[in-house]
């Protein structure tokens, strides 16, 4: 049996081994594309203050989003700028440790407001549950709209984004029923099926309460929107002709690679990916890892910038504390 240590130690090095790779293939890919390069030439101030405004406006959405779930939570002494306070700096974190945006904002939360852990994963499930189905329901109405037998490799898109809609809505309530059923002899797994039970009971909190549900979706709706402007407006920077359908593609995908984080940010896996999603509307894959990594960037700078903000003014008070 391997030790957790062990365990601890051979997912590092999977991890390590998997963003090597990933660099790897993206280095190959520009050493033989050098020219590919030069559109970097293109962005310019401008376009750079454009980059960052808009994914400043996401940012502030999504903190949004998850202080409503707070005070739905009745979560009601802490207030939004301590929230984005603690929300931006979490953000600045998991892009240097996996999953450090849920451990830091579970820790900070239940060390300075008692806000249980069981509530934070609860609360990062349903709104990763909750944006993930939106994201899908925005697909299927613009294919709706657009073109409804729309296929990559042989897959109809329609159908197969209505199925993971289906699939995915039920997931939350399955897993309840199936905790809350399955018979167990044993402390341990009680306790694991307990804790499990609450965290979905937190979960199915948020599509229950009709209110917050309509509220978290237009929300998302409405910072899908400011992200596939910012991916548009960088492929028209890059000079990339890139089709309204395709840039919504493009915009889901980059939203959907920060659900599940294979390693750190996924960072140059996301990349790949990316780049393989363009490649496949007729550009080159070297665009579409250019325009991700502009993206990264850009979120980076943001939220170091804002981490270095917040952290001065909590050093500040600490200082004053003091004396």
């Amino acid at each position: 049996m391997i030790q957790p240590q062990n365990k601890d130690r051979l997912k590092k090095t999977i991890q390590i081994a998997i963003g090597i790779f990933c660099f790897y293939l993206i280095i190959k890919y520009f050493h033989s594309n050098q020219k590919e390069l030069n559109i970097l030439h293109k962005v310019d101030f401008r376009g750079n203050l454009v980059f960052f405004g808009l994914f400043l406006i996401t940012h502030i959405i999504y903190g949004v989003q998850l202080f409503l779930i707070l005070v739905s939570y009745q979560l009601n002494t802490i207030t939004y700028l301590n929230w984005f306070k603690i929300f931006s700096i979490s953000r600045f974190t998991n892009m240097h440790v996996l999953q450090g945006a849920t451990i830091y904002r579970s820790v900070k939360l239940k060390k300075e407001y008692d806000f249980s852990y069981s509530k934070s994963i609860g609360m990062i499930a349903g709104i990763t549950w909750l944006e993930t189905i939106t994201i899908f329901l925005i697909l299927i109405s613009l294919l709706a709209v657009i073109d409804i037998r729309l296929k990559i490799n042989n897959l109809n898109l329609f159908a197969l984004l209505s199925l993971c809609v289906f699939v995915i809505g039920l997931m939350p309530f399955l897993v309840s029923m199936a905790v809350k059923k399955i018979p167990t002899h044993n402390k341990y797994l009680d306790m694991l099926y307990s804790q499990i039970n609450k965290i979905m009971d937190y979960v199915i909190h948020i599509p229950q309460n009709k209110t917050l549900s309509i509220k978290i979706m237009l929300l998302y709706i409405l910072s899908f929107i400011f992200y596939a402007l910012w991916m548009s407006f960088c492929f028209k920077t890059l000079n990339t002709d890139v089709q309204f359908i395709e840039v919504c593609l493009f915009t889901a995908v980059m939203l959907l690679s920060r659900t599940i984080n294979i390693i750190p940010g996924n960072i140059g896996l996301r990349e790949l990916l990316c780049g393989c999603l363009v490649e496949t509307f007729g550009e080159s894959l070297g665009s579409g890892i250019i325009v991700s990594a502009l993206f990264r960037l850009t979120e980076y700078i943001t939220l170091f910038l804002l981490t270095l903000i917040f952290a001065k003014t909590i050093f500040i008070k600490q200082g004053h504390s003091r004396v």
